[in-house]
């Protein structure tokens, strides 16, 4: 990094199976740029993410590559949403999602997700990881946001916590997952309090260089769509005003408004603002004939996604080679 008074962000958002967008778009981006996949890390003062983008970034932190993500995804997504602990993708259907709802419980246990992620993470705790970061969750215990960090400042916890609990605990989607249960709390995925955790990030950041006097934000999301059941339904689907059916046109409202609010926020204060501050955000909107539920592991899906962050990417490059100057001055 040049400049030493520039503060240098990283966020991504959270989107399960979506999250291959951000992965792909990360590659393409760390391709344009010339540097070590590797060592992302040293290239940001500060990395955020919730949920998948959580996962992503504490990857990056601890010394993977979009390309090590990719792999996590497309080899061990499978494995996570599936509701069985033996056999890969076994993806729970719209009957058994409805009665999940209707009768409790999760549409997939945690015993895959908590093995995958040991074989991702290991031992490592958050103070391994080669950089500052923050992740989100929510402890449902206590009612309150949670804000996993290998620094202290308020109301931060996890300092030497396993990054695989802290994984865990982020990407604990309500109804898709149990509560992450461990050190006698529930946790709940960080979208609950913030899918695009930006604003974060640059509060950490604030406290970590204190004296800069210019920032560099990067927010890479996961696609906009509808938030639900999206696969073929066999039976009569709920009515379009029915409860069913606006709940989960809240859902899309809470998850996707907030963070594009925030995306928003962020573009609004770079462009009419005396602050020298310059933002990018990527993302695309999905094809609403497709199934682009969370939990889809197919083939035909991630290649899509792929294809998608490589499209936008393409088709942004002049902004997105103005903003990388900003970035490595």
């Amino acid at each position: 990094m040049s400049d030493p008074n520039t503060l240098r962000i990283l966020s991504i958002d959270g989107g399960g199976m979506r999250g291959t967008f951000s992965v792909q778009w990360m590659q393409e981006f760390v391709n344009l740029w010339g540097i070590n996949p590797n060592k992302i890390w040293k290239y940001f003062d500060v990395v955020c993410g919730t949920s998948a983008g959580g996962l992503q970034v504490l990857g990056y932190g601890g010394g993977l590559s979009p390309a090590n993500l990719m792999d996590f995804l497309v080899n061990s997504g499978p494995w996570i949403f599936s509701t069985s602990t033996i056999i890969p993708g076994i993806r729970a259907n719209i009957l058994d999602k409805l009665a999940t709802m209707i009768l409790g419980g999760s549409f997939y246990p945690n015993t895959n997700f908590i093995s995958e992620l040991n074989g991702l993470f290991g031992s490592l705790t958050m103070q391994n990881l080669n950089v500052n970061t923050l992740i989100t969750s929510y402890d449902y215990n206590t009612d309150t946001p949670v804000l996993f960090s290998n620094r202290t400042f308020p109301q931060s916890s996890g300092l030497t916590e396993l990054i695989q609990n802290v994984g865990l605990a982020t990407a604990a989607a309500p109804l898709y997952f149990p509560p992450a249960n461990w050190g006698g709390d529930n946790f709940l995925d960080g979208a609950c309090i913030k899918n695009n955790p930006a604003l974060l990030g640059y509060m950490l950041g604030k406290v970590v260089k204190p004296n800069s006097n210019r920032t560099c934000i990067l927010t890479i999301g996961s696609g906009l769509g509808d938030i639900g059941f999206q696969q073929p339904i066999v039976t009569p689907p709920p009515p379009d005003e029915s409860n069913m059916s606006f709940v989960f046109s809240l859902l899309s409202i809470l998850i996707t408004g907030t963070q594009e609010t925030d995306a928003l926020l962020l573009k609004n204060l770079d462009q009419y603002t005396l602050d020298d501050l310059y933002t990018y955000r990527a993302n695309a909107v999905l094809d609403p004939d497709r199934d682009t539920e969370l939990d889809n592991t197919t083939t035909d899906f991630i290649n899509y996604m792929k294809g998608l962050a490589t499209t936008t990417f393409n088709d942004d490059l002049v902004n997105i080679s103005d903003f990388l100057a900003h970035l490595t001055a």
